[in-house]
């Protein structure tokens, strides 16, 4: 069959070309700006321009990695952790580990959540003790914990007060807490990414 009989048999009636809203692709960018996922940008395709919402892969495959003067730093989106010693597969949002000489790696779970508890101003119970769960339970093949810091991000607006409360504190008490962030209100969770960026040895 010549390659012009298989693109007529492909578009054919019986085998009409898939059409779809979403794919999955290797993206090499050029931009002289990084790509951030979740932000909208223009693709073209062939003499049409449409609009594209990037989003990260999820697993470890689809990690993306940082540079910088201080470390690096690799995010991965929804990593699965499973198998012995643990007993039950453990899966957060959002897994980063942190890189920089001379320095043990330092992984964090970022876990987002979309609601608060009745007050309105923290993250439910059950969101925060699911960190626990995930400093617990992700452990390498020796049963030591791989999971340093686990912070739940949560929806709502926290003014210079916020700094003395448990939820924020305990990030550094105990590794685990909860940073609040709303779309344009980055603001806590770049005081975390300094925070641990700069943390001591």
């Amino acid at each position: 069959m010549s390659l012009v009989q298989a693109r007529r048999a492909w578009a054919s009636a019986d085998a009409p070309p898939e059409i779809a809203d979403q794919f999955e692709c290797a993206l090499v960018w050029m931009g002289d700006e990084p790509m951030l996922p979740g932000r909208s940008y223009w693709l073209k395709i062939g003499a049409r321009t449409v609009g594209a919402d990037v989003h990260l892969g999820q697993g470890a495959a689809h990690a993306v990695r940082l540079a910088g003067e201080r470390g690096e730093a690799e995010i991965v989106r929804t990593p699965r952790f499973s198998g012995p010693p643990a007993l039950l597969v453990q899966i957060p949002d959002l897994l980063v580990t942190l890189r920089r000489p001379g320095r043990p790696e330092h992984r964090v779970v970022l876990d987002a959540k979309y609601r608060v508890d009745a007050c309105g101003a923290a993250p439910p119970g059950d969101a925060l003790g699911a960190l626990h769960r995930y400093r617990d339970a992700i452990v390498d093949a020796d049963g030591r914990a791989l999971v340093r810091t686990a912070a739940v991000l949560f929806p709502a607006h926290a003014g210079a007060g916020y700094e003395a409360s448990r939820l924020w504190t305990s990030v550094g008490t105990i590794g685990v807490g909860a940073v609040p962030l709303l779309p344009g209100a980055t603001g806590w969770l770049d005081r975390l990414a300094e925070r641990l960026v700069s943390e001591r040895p």
